[in-house]
């Protein structure tokens, strides 16, 4: 009996062990951040303005948040910090084309964890792997 350790059927679901919302209305930026982070134990939900981030958030329950700065409507100043509020555990890196060190410290100012210029997509997996997998303590 090699699987008497395991409990009855029906397993339960396994939650994955992070989610990650995407926000950029360019769709090749959103793909190309999908595949750079693309692992089995990552769920990702994307969106392409700061509303509809905004309205998804609180049923997604994202651990992090990687949300361009120039949005249509709501800019992603805004929507980054409502989500903040919102749900303060979750970790945010803003995204821009514009790396200017006024759009850094607005960042930091709503509540994000990291400014990082799309010419440097490619540290993200950098930055969601290698660190903590909890937020940094408020």
């Amino acid at each position: 009996m090699q699987w008497a350790h395991l409990p009855p059927w029906p397993w339960p679901e396994v939650r994955p062990l992070m989610k990650l919302m995407i926000v950029d209305d360019h769709a090749g930026i959103r793909k190309k951040i999908c595949e750079l982070l693309a692992r089995p134990d990552l769920e990702m939900r994307e969106c392409v303005t700061g509303e509809e981030a905004m309205q998804a958030a609180g049923e997604f329950q994202p651990d992090w948040i990687i949300i361009d700065v120039h949005l249509p409507g709501v800019n992603g100043f805004e929507a980054a910090e409502s989500i903040h509020l919102e749900i303060p555990r979750t970790r945010i890196i803003m995204i821009s084309a514009d790396d200017r060190n006024y759009l850094r410290a607005a960042a930091q100012a709503v509540g994000a964890e990291r400014f990082l210029s799309k010419s440097r997509l490619a540290d993200l997996p950098q930055i969601l792997y290698s660190g903590p997998t909890s937020p940094p303590a408020a």
